[in-house]
């Protein structure tokens, strides 16, 4: 069974997405924050995806998604957002320049 980590502070949305990939048949695991998903990359090993919010608080997606790759340089990565301003540096991640 493919596991999903699933990162993002607005807790109906966490368990909306969770919930949908576990009827999918995904085994999902579900990170209020960005500190909590690197906690649980750290415990659990990396995982088949991680879904990461951009926008959160500290640390943010992008910190978070960069944390994540220097602890493992193949994790494969989603980066999602459901609204808001991108700025520089989410524009750069938009590019390509950061991924």
């Amino acid at each position: 069974m493919k596991r999903i980590l699933v990162v993002d502070d607005d807790q109906q949305f966490l368990k909306m997405v969770t919930i949908m990939l576990i009827e999918e048949g995904f085994y999902v695991g579900a990170a209020e924050s960005g500190k909590h998903a690197l906690a649980i990359l750290t415990n659990d090993g990396p995982w088949d995806l991680v879904l990461c919010d951009i926008l959160m608080p500290e640390p943010d997606g992008i910190e978070t998604i960069l944390a994540i790759m220097k602890q493992n340089s193949t994790q494969k990565i989603i980066a999602m957002s459901g609204g808001g301003a991108l700025h520089a540096p989410y524009a750069a991640v938009a590019d390509g320049t950061l991924l």
